[in-house]
């Protein structure tokens, strides 16, 4: 638990720091950090996505897996430094939202199903790990670069951990009925309502905290910022919706994980595990929530 803590403290001014770097959205250092931020998690979880998958499946290569990946989530930061002030880009992304949506429908059907097989062909694992990681996880640099774009990342990064640690705490201390669910048999229905509550509380206080102008302070620099936000019901849709989704996929990275007879996907954050471990579920949070403030900011501007 100790290690845990520390680990959070010397990871989150690293976090604040790629996400509140001034400067124009699109353009310098204040894109460049977040994007620099997001190629080294996508790496590390790439390893880490491999080095399970290679336990039961031969000739798999990290450097391959990072690679592919480091190729897709440029094209996806360039692309989103184009479409970042264009509403109607999101006719252009109905490819995107089809393609996610059914490579998410596939994926919870192996979770709820229990039907994970790793016995694949290497090239289906590769197409996995690039589906996966490369380009779920890439939908943050979308929603980084869009005019609210900071507001955004800490909407759905409050959602999403908050959500996580209430699941977590409240699981092990109150938790008595089983979920049910065969990738993840430690998980209650108490910690994935509690999962929930928390990620609503957590997306209308951050809702809320931007509506009315926050100061953050980082050493010398001041950073004032103010957001449009969203009505409060969006919100609440919104927190419900980042909690389903979260749990979701750390259900996958579950399932993956007891396919391999593995506890944690590495070792490089004390008390966590793997990086792959503590951003399991903004992995298919990221694309839903994109979609979504895509569509709803084409619905308002046209």
């Amino acid at each position: 638990m100790i290690q845990r803590i520390i680990t959070a403290v010397l990871l989150i001014p690293v976090l604040l720091i790629s996400i509140f770097t001034p400067g124009p959205p699109d353009t310098g250092l204040h894109a460049l950090l977040f994007f620099i931020l997001v190629i080294i998690a996508i790496s590390v979880s790439s390893y880490e996505y491999i080095t399970m998958m290679q336990r039961k499946v031969k000739n798999l290569s990290p450097l391959i897996m990072i690679l592919i990946n480091l190729a897709l989530v440029t094209f996806i930061y360039i692309l989103s430094k184009q479409t970042a002030r264009q509403e109607s880009a999101i006719i252009g992304f109905f490819p995107f939202i089809l393609g996610s949506l059914a490579a998410m429908a596939f994926f919870s059907w192996e979770v709820f199903a229990n039907h994970l097989r790793l016995e694949k062909h290497p090239y289906f694992i590769y197409m996995e790990g690039m589906l996966y990681l490369g380009f779920f996880l890439g939908h943050v640099l979308f929603l980084r670069s869009l005019p609210d774009g900071i507001f955004y990342i800490i909407f759905l990064l409050t959602a999403i951990w908050l959500g996580d640690s209430a699941g977590y705490f409240f699981g092990e201390l109150m938790g008595k009925k089983p979920l049910g669910i065969p990738a993840s048999p430690n998980k209650t229905v108490e910690g994935s309502i509690a999962h929930i509550i928390f990620s609503v509380i957590g997306a209308v206080l951050i809702n809320f905290l931007f509506c009315n102008g926050p100061v953050f302070k980082l050493g010398f620099i001041q950073f004032e910022f103010q957001a449009s936000v969203f009505p409060w019901h969006s919100a609440v849709f919104l927190g419900i919706l980042m909690s389903i989704s979260g749990q979701t996929g750390d259900l996958f990275e579950s399932a993956i994980k007891r396919a391999v007879g593995v506890k944690d996907s590495g070792t490089i954050l004390p008390g966590h595990g793997g990086m792959l471990d503590r951003i399991d579920s903004i992995v298919f949070a990221a694309p839903l929530f994109c979609y979504t403030i895509y569509i709803l900011r084409w619905i308002q501007f046209g």
